[in-house]
Parts: C-alpha cells; structure tokens; sequence
C-alpha cells in the first residue's frame, strides 16, 4: 500500500520530560512530562500516564498534554523511569504511545565522590589575556561490555570535555551563567560509545567566561572568583551489572593550551574549595 494511503499514527508522540528527547541527566524528583496528540485529533478530553515503576495515573480528565507533573514513588539519584502515555481525543481512544526514557541526574551532594580542581596557572596574565586552560587525567576499564556511561561535568569558568580525544555531547559555553556563589548547572553526557577497554583519557579545556572573564559595559573581571575550576563524575555501569565510578582528583594534571615548550602538562591540578556551593 502507498504510505499517502496508510492510517496516520493512532497514538501519542514526540514525548519529552522537560521538555527533553533524550532526558537524561534531570534534576528535579517532579520531572514533567508533554506529548503530541495523534495525528487528526483536534482536542483532548482525557490522558492516562503509566510507569515502569509503579505509577499509573488512571484516566485523568484534561486536556493539559505539556508539563504534566510526574505524582508516582520517589526518585532517586541515577534512576531509570520508562513511560508511557494514552489519550482520549475528539478522535477516540488512543493506544499507548511508544516507551520512553528519562533518567535522573546527581541529586545530592552526597551523591559525589570526585573533587573539585583547579589548574596550575603560575603566571595569570591581564584579563582579556589568558589562555584556556587544559585539565587531563586518565582512567582504567576492564575488559568487559559496558552498558551505559555517563560524564557529569561543572565549572567555574566555561568547559568543553573531551574522552579519547573525542568531544562529549554538543552544548556551547557550558555550564552557562548562573550566579555561581550559590548554584551551578551539572551537564549529564552519555559517554559510552567514546570508551574503550583499557586505558582512557579524559579532559577539559577551560577558559573564562563569565565566572572571571570580562563581564557587562565596564568590562570588569574575576566577579565571582580568580581561579579556574572543574568538576567530573563518571559512572560506569557494565553489562555483567558490576558498576565502576571515577572523577577528578589529585591525580590529574594541567597546562595552558597550546604551551607546549614548559611541559607544564606535567604539573599536578590545585585543589579547589568549590564543593560548598550548590549543584544542579
């Protein structure tokens, strides 16, 4: 048969928590959900939510399909929720959309075990003048099929993560401005198809932005701090369910982009006292 002749999707699509496909990484335990209504449906008069976890909303007089505000069990840290929706329309009843996924990002401070750095600069040049700074540090997998790995990263200052040499997601000018002496924004990154057994390499280059960089019409500086700053977590989940976590720490090291004549690759990161302030 023609696909011009075919019945449009007699279902639910384009499914999002906050307002996300791939929602992974959510920091709120109330995520919401929003959905498409099948094609030719014109209203909706009723929707039913269901989760992998135990929550079932019954049939729910309303035609909110945007932001509906999860009400199941509590979440936890890292959990994976697959859901579904159906909805009554001038149409009819729906099926059941396709499952999707949302998973939730590090929702506590306890939840981290890596530590915040900060490179080695032993000679800051004038605002407006420094070079991005390059943090590195290296890490072991076993020989073993990993099933999911994610890379949860922050800064003061603005980031760009790389594993293998290959860059981490697509987001610009991460983590975006905040007012950093009370919250950072944590970026989540799916991180398993840059792995591979053995040894890995991971590391971020960080330059100014808003955290020190030259800010507003008197193009003042250092605002919220002078030193640079980086914070990583990766978790790795195998396919035997053995878990692995790593991060920053001591044992990375730093240099200045592009300065390859002092070796200063070879300096050991400072420690920061960044771990007070807020994460999200």
């Amino acid at each position: 048969m023609p696909d011009f002749c075919r019945a449009p999707p007699a279902r639910p699509s384009r499914l999002r928590v906050e307002h996300l496909a791939a929602a992974f990484g959510i920091g709120t335990t109330l995520p919401r959900f929003s959905w498409w209504l099948p094609d030719w449906a014109e209203r909706q008069l009723a929707y039913c939510i269901r989760t992998d976890n135990g929550w079932d909303t019954g049939r729910v007089e309303s035609s909110d399909s945007v932001l509906v505000e999860y009400a199941g069990p509590p979440l936890t840290s890292g959990q994976r929720v697959s859901w579904q929706v159906k909805v009554w329309t001038n149409e009819g009843e729906s099926e059941w959309s396709d499952a999707q996924v949302f998973e939730l990002g590090l929702l506590e401070a306890g939840d981290w075990s890596a530590r915040w750095i900060a490179p080695v600069e032993s000679e800051l040049p004038p605002a407006g003048r420094r070079p991005a700074m390059l943090v590195r540090g290296e890490f072991e997998l076993p020989d073993l099929p990993v099933a999911g790995a994610r890379l949860y990263a922050t800064a003061h200052g603005i980031y760009e993560a790389f594993v293998n040499g290959r860059r981490a997601g697509d987001a610009e000018l991460t983590p975006g401005f905040t007012e950093y002496r009370d919250r950072l924004q944590v970026q989540t990154y799916d991180i398993a198809g840059l792995l591979r057994p053995g040894r890995n390499a991971i590391g971020a280059i960080l330059s100014d932005g808003w955290f020190r960089g030259q800010v507003g019409l008197p193009r003042a500086h250092d605002q919220w701090g002078s030193d640079l700053g980086f914070l990583a977590q990766m978790r790795f989940d195998f396919a035997d369910g053995s878990a692995a976590v790593g991060g920053t720490g001591s044992e990375w090291r730093s240099n200045a982009v592009g300065d390859r004549d002092r070796r200063s690759d070879r300096r050991p990161v400072g420690r920061s006292d960044a771990r007070r302030r807020r994460l999200e």
